[in-house]
């Protein structure tokens, strides 16, 4: 048979109670607002990194389409479009945990440049080109 409970009890124990149930309820607020900062925080990251990779695709795209074109200045650097191009199709669609995703954007940006001075032109991603940070 269980202990009758004491009626002092629930007035003995007024702040633990309180200081219970404010934590409880700060832990469901904080989590929540984890998640919805951490979700725009991805969508923000996910879009500059995918606007980078999707711009150097469609650079080396275009340099391809002109080499088959004719034009004779582009063969040089023909072999280092068609890695960059590779690359950023192999890249990444969806979040992957176990891949390293900053040393792939950073090899594609170095065949980038690498084929940027094959090509002798100046070009460049706009600021997402320095550095991701997270």
């Amino acid at each position: 048979m269980a202990a009758p409970e004491d009626p002092f009890d629930s007035v003995l124990f007024l702040d633990d109670n309180a200081v219970k149930k404010g934590h409880d309820e700060g832990r469901k607020v904080a989590v929540k607002r984890g998640e919805e900062e951490g979700r725009a925080l991805g969508l923000q990251k996910g879009f500059e990194i995918g606007s980078e990779v999707g711009f150097y695709h469609g650079f080396a795209k275009t340099y391809l389409e002109l080499e088959e074109r004719g034009d004779k200045n582009i063969r040089r650097a023909k072999k280092q479009l068609q890695q960059l191009v590779v690359m950023a199709e192999n890249f990444p669609q969806s979040n992957p945990k176990d891949e390293d995703l900053v040393n792939e954007v950073e090899a594609m940006r170095a065949k980038f440049k690498h084929s940027c001075s094959l090509l002798k032109i100046d070009c460049e991603f706009g600021s997402a080109a320095k550095t991701i940070s997270w």
